[in-house]
């Protein structure tokens, strides 16, 4: 009876009262309104509606390929630089490194050797600002009371306007031979300047061992086969030097291959008290040019490209150009103070873009808009933009969210 009650209330048209069929009564039953289907959907789109603006403010990314303007160049010119050199000079400094390279032999025989010992001392010049002049074989008083004498003629800079002392680095070898001459470093006072002021402000210490002084009969190696073993270390030292210098040099500076030379300091034989082995050694020393990365890139551009203007620029390829010395003798001058050297290959000038300054300037700005903003970078010959979400159409309002690269030539 009941379900025959709840199909006729179904059934029946609004206003049909139960009671008058069933005598239930008619306050205890209400039909309850039907609410439109289109308002489930109105609150299924706002909701879709606050995912997408969420979603596009939570993922909202940008992406700027800049096409940097590049200057293909074929450079073959000559340059100037001066030791030190302010701009708008072109400055250099000359980097130094040392190594030692040894190797063990066999004896082969015995011979009379007389042979002084050798090495390397820095002189230095606290006299005045003027340069001081010493001659070959200027004799020198160790601090071991024995001579020495300097190998070569040597000029001491004088002291510099900020008060450092003078300085040049020389080699020196025993007065007489003997084994009594092999000392560490020592100080050393040029025996000519006895007497008068310059005694006590001119003078030298060493740099490294006094070595290599014998006197007597000695076990030896064939001449041929010194010469092989000294070409071998000779080899060897040229690699380690190179290496080591190159690993020394700091950020931002260029050592060009071609720009150095490495020269033989010293070679010696050390035959030990125990043994029949002979330890034939060698020491190097590697002089180089040592060139300001942006200065130099700069200097380029202004000698090879007519429309530079100034601007931010960089050469990729930079270390692989060509370097020849043309003037300043880096062997026999070890205080040079100018240089003329020329520079060939093939290079390609790329002008930079300020990242930083461009990331602000987007920041909120429409896409349309862009090329408007990109005007005001020379330094950029194009660009592509992509924002995500695609169908974003404003840059995003956090720097971080924009991310800027070059399309090629990226450092």
């Amino acid at each position: 009876m009941a379900k025959n009650l709840l199909q006729d209330v179904v059934r029946k048209k609004p206003g049909f009262t139960p009671a008058k069929r069933s005598g239930v009564d008619p306050g205890k039953f209400k039909l309850l309104p039907q609410r439109p289907k289109y308002t489930l959907w109105s609150v299924a789109f706002i909701s879709l509606l606050f995912l997408f603006f969420a979603l596009t403010f939570l993922f909202a990314r940008a992406t700027i390929i800049i096409e940097p303007q590049v200057e293909n160049i074929s450079l073959q010119t000559t340059f100037q630089a001066v030791k030190g050199g302010d701009s708008p000079s072109l400055s250099f400094d000359i980097v130094r490194s040392s190594f030692e390279e040894a190797k063990s032999v066999p004896a082969s025989g015995e011979e009379d050797i007389q042979e002084p010992a050798r090495g390397l001392i820095i002189l230095y010049n606290n006299a005045g600002s003027s340069p001081q002049i010493l001659s070959r074989d200027t004799r020198l008083l160790g601090s071991n009371g024995k001579i020495y004498k300097t190998k070569a003629r040597a000029i001491i800079p004088g002291r510099s306007a900020g008060g450092a002392l003078g300085s040049v680095e020389a080699e020196i070898y025993a007065s007489e031979p003997g084994e009594e001459y092999n000392s560490p470093p020592l100080d050393f006072e040029i025996m000519g300047f006895k007497g008068t002021p310059k005694y006590s402000q001119i003078y030298g210490r060493g740099k490294g061992e006094i070595l290599g002084g014998r006197n007597g009969r000695y076990k030896v190696v064939s001449v041929a086969e010194r010469q092989a073993v000294e070409a071998e270390l000779e080899s060897t030292l040229s690699v380690k030097l190179s290496q080591k210098t190159r690993a020394e040099i700091p950020a931002g500076f260029i050592l060009f291959d071609g720009a150095g030379f490495i020269q033989i300091s010293k070679k010696e034989t050390v035959v030990p008290e125990n043994g029949e082995n002979i330890s034939i050694k060698i020491a190097g020393v590697f002089t180089g040019v040592l060139l300001n990365e942006e200065e130099l890139s700069k200097k380029i551009a202004e000698a090879s490209w007519a429309e530079y203007d100034g601007r931010e620029i960089y050469i990729p390829d930079i270390r692989n150009l060509d370097f020849e010395l043309r003037s300043g003798d880096l062997k026999s001058n070890s205080d040079i103070k100018n240089i003329d050297f020329n520079l060939s290959g093939e290079i390609k000038i790329v002008s930079k873009v300020d990242f930083v300054k461009l990331r602000r300037e987007v920041l909120s700005q429409k896409k349309k808009d862009f090329p408007q903003i990109l005007v005001r970078y020379p330094g950029a010959s194009g660009a592509t933009v992509r924002l995500r979400p695609f169908w974003k159409r404003s840059f995003p309002t956090e720097p971080e969210d924009v991310e800027i690269i070059l399309s090629a030539y990226n450092k």
